[in-house]
């Protein structure tokens, strides 16, 4: 499961944790090993070397040359390793079973996932210093539709906990712009009676911020924490400056008004 994701734009998804890794264990016994003469690491020597994939030549079929290599990687059959040769002693040869015993074990586990109480495995996805949050999450999502269907024999339940920006995004920027628009166009309505003033200040800050966003994607900046408290911030200092601006131009336009009669 973790290629599909480490393979997606912007995404970093490091080792898995919370499963049981699989893990061969060959125990040696210390008095099989002083009765051979045989150390400790000559033994894990000889498995390492027993287990290696690696090229052996090549090899003529007709008019085509093939690559031929060795596969000694270990199967299903464990006992396949145990007839590893160690090294001759006294003129027979030594073999991993003369030594010690195989099974199959797992390596130490040092963490732990639990989902509503169950054992599970967890795979961190996050994203890159440079990458869009929004466009990881949206990423990630689909790629955790496609892998239910790709694989059966596991159940994937993606966990989205960046959802910061996305409340962000829609809570603290798009609807408090909005609210902010509106009760500045009725407060300037209000107060100095002029719809097109109010029409002005409540057209101000959308236009304000779509230009800031045309800007960042200009700069290729992306949509993150950091640019959406700006943007956040900006909200507060647009309605300030629109009801100055408005203001001061509704205070010396109004002589002119009353020189020439209404607008």
């Amino acid at each position: 499961m973790r290629p599909l994701f480490a393979t997606l734009p912007g995404v970093s998804a490091p080792p898995p944790f919370g499963g049981n890794q699989r893990t061969i264990v060959v125990m040696l016994d210390p008095d099989k090993l002083r009765q051979y003469q045989i150390s400790p690491e000559e033994a894990i020597a000889a498995v390492g070397k027993a287990t290696l994939v690696m090229p052996s030549g090549n090899m003529w079929t007709g008019n085509v040359e093939r690559i031929a290599r060795t596969n000694a990687a270990l199967g299903g059959n464990l006992s396949e390793l145990l007839a590893t040769p160690i090294r001759p002693v006294s003129g027979t040869t030594v073999f991993l079973r003369d030594i010690g015993t195989i099974e199959n074990g797992t390596d130490l586990v040092t963490a732990y996932a639990h989902v509503n109480g169950k054992r599970t495995v967890y795979i961190p996805v996050t994203k890159r210093s440079d990458a869009s949050t929004l466009s990881v999450i949206n990423a990630s999502k689909q790629q955790s539709r496609t892998s239910r269907r790709w694989s059966r024999r596991c159940r994937c339940e993606p966990r989205i906990r960046s959802v910061a920006v996305r409340h962000q995004l829609h809570r603290g920027l798009v609807i408090e712009g909005l609210l902010g628009a509106a009760l500045t166009g009725l407060m300037v309505l209000i107060f100095l009676r002029d719809w097109r003033s109010a029409l002005i200040v409540v057209a101000n800050i959308p236009f304000a911020l779509l230009a800031a966003v045309v800007f960042l994607w200009a700069a290729g900046q992306t949509i993150n924490i950091m640019t959406l408290g700006g943007l956040a911030l900006a909200v507060g200092v647009l309605v300030d400056e629109a009801t100055v601006e408005i203001e001061n131009i509704h205070t010396q336009m109004l002589p002119v008004s009353h020189a020439h009669g209404p607008w």
